[in-house]
C-alpha cells in the first residue's frame, strides 16, 4: 500500500519544528479525520513515522509531532534529559509546543478539522 508522507514545519516563539504528515494518495480527494503523535523521550523518529504510517494506512491523515526543534531525531538514551527535561519542567511550554502542532496540523488543506491526539510518554496526558 502506498503512502505519502510530506514535511510540516512550523514555529513556536522562535524555534521551527519539522513534523511529518502521512495519508494514503488515494484518500487526498476527501478531507480525512486527523491524528496527530506525540513522540516519546526520544523525539520524532522511527516510532512516530510508524505510527502515522499505520493510521495513514486505515484511512487517517497522520501527523507525527515534533517538540524538540528541527534536525532533533532519534534522540540517543544518554541525550534523552538534555531534550526532555526543558520540557517536563516547564508544563506551560510544552503545552504551547503541542498546541503549535496541532495548529500545524489543522492547517492541512486534507485536515477534516476533527483532530484527535495520541502520545507515547507519561506526560502527553496532562498538557491539552
Amino acid at each position: 500500500m502506498s503512502i505519502t508522507y510530506e514535511q510540516a514545519l512550523y514555529s513556536h516563539d522562535g524555534t521551527e519544528f519539522d513534523g511529518l504528515v502521512a495519508y494514503k494518495p488515494e484518500a487526498s480527494q476527501k478531507k480525512l479525520d486527523t491524528v496527530v503523535v506525540f513522540p516519546d523521550a526520544m523525539g520524532q523518529g522511527v516510532m512516530p513515522k510508524a505510527k502515522i504510517t499505520a493510521l495513514a494506512e486505515i484511512g487517517y491523515l497522520g501527523f507525527a509531532a515534533d517538540l524538540f526543534g528541527v534536525g532533533i531525531r532519534d534522540v540517543p538514551m544518554s541525550d534523552v534529559s538534555k531534550y526532555a527535561r526543558p520540557l517536563l519542567g516547564n508544563q506551560s511550554l510544552l503545552r504551547a509546543r503541542a498546541l503549535a502542532a496541532v495548529a500545524k496540523a489543522k492547517s492541512h488543506p486534507l485536515c477534516s478539522g476533527r483532530v484527535v491526539v495520541i502520545g507515547y510518554a507519561s506526560r502527553h496526558d496532562r498538557f491539552l
